[in-house]
């Protein structure tokens, strides 16, 4: 059986009478390394990044909260947010009913080149859901392989890979509150305390490289399909 992240693994072992080694991870064919990779400058404007589904449960509606919160406390920002969805006149409809028309800008369409470069652009990135199956996540680690800490909910799969203060920040899933208090402090640490949860997102990231998922599940599937041959 395969799933894509431990948070699967140990959910299947809860629920089914399973053996543990019927069970191989494998994260949902890795990060590509090389397309998301960290071309980083520090500049004054702090772009937090959004890139995700407008679907239900998938938490643009916290970030835009978040978002109006460090507006109301002064905090200098800009947001952009990429994706689509069913929802997508929603988001509009509370982006202005916050006024937050000249903060946040939308984006739908985008290649993943593009959003290689939107990544690189930002300077942190928001993972909001508050789906419990969340399965693993590809857009945040992602984003990771291109510097980018993390400021997520503690939902699913997401805390394999986002350790607090080392990569970026987990939050209980849909306490905007907490989410903002996690956003601000990110926002006013000092360079150098930036630097060390960027480096380490990379590095985290690089555990999750495609070549090494690819190399891992073909030579899972040759260890099967040999040995029942041998058999």
């Amino acid at each position: 059986i395969i799933v894509p992240s431990n948070y699967f693994k140990k959910l299947l072992l809860s629920v089914e009478n399973l053996s543990e080694h019927k069970i191989f991870v494998s994260p949902s064919g890795g990060v590509d390394s090389e397309k998301f990779y960290k071309n980083k400058i520090l500049v004054d404007e702090k772009v937090l990044i959004y890139c995700s589904r407008f679907d239900q449960d998938k938490g643009w509606d916290d970030f835009i909260y978040s978002i109006r919160n460090l507006i109301n406390d002064n905090i200098k920002i800009k947001a952009k947010m990429i994706g689509y969805g069913k929802e997508t006149s929603d988001v509009l409809k509370l982006i202005k009913k916050n006024s937050l028309e000249n903060f946040i800008e939308l984006y739908e369409n985008i290649s993943q080149l593009e959003i290689s470069n939107f990544y690189s652009s930002g300077y942190v990135f928001v993972f909001p859901t508050r789906r419990l199956a969340e399965s693993l996540g590809l857009v945040a680690l992602e984003s990771m392989s291109c510097g980018l800490p993390v400021v997520a909910s503690n939902i699913g799969a997401i805390a394999d890979y986002v350790i607090p203060n080392e990569n970026g920040f987990l939050y209980t899933a849909g306490d905007v509150n907490e989410l903002s208090v996690l956003l601000k402090k990110i926002l006013e640490i000092d360079n150098y305390s930036y630097e060390y949860l960027s480096d380490n997102a990379r590095k985290m990231a690089l555990k999750y490289k495609d070549e090494y998922v690819k190399k891992e599940f073909v030579d899972k599937m040759k260890s099967i399909f040999i040995g029942e041959n041998n058999e």
